[in-house]
């Protein structure tokens, strides 16, 4: 179960980390200037990937964390 949930949990922070890039990618390397609800947006993925990587890192707080996120 554990092994399943840490994957899981890596498959989300790539997924986060990945969108964070792409956002930053097009917005400074295509030269697309985003609006104020796309810049928004990119919060709840900084605090998704913070929160993962407490709980993968750390290990502390697990089950708080797994209820922030939700």
């Amino acid at each position: 179960m554990e092994k399943n949930f840490n994957k899981i949990l890596l498959a989300i922070l790539a997924f986060s980390i990945l969108s964070i890039f792409s956002a930053y990618f097009i917005e400074y390397v295509l030269g697309h200037k985003p609006c104020k609800l796309c810049l928004y947006q990119r919060y709840p993925y900084f605090v998704s990937v913070f929160l993962i990587l407490n709980i993968l890192v750390l290990k502390k707080y697990v089950k708080l964390t797994l209820l922030t996120l939700a």
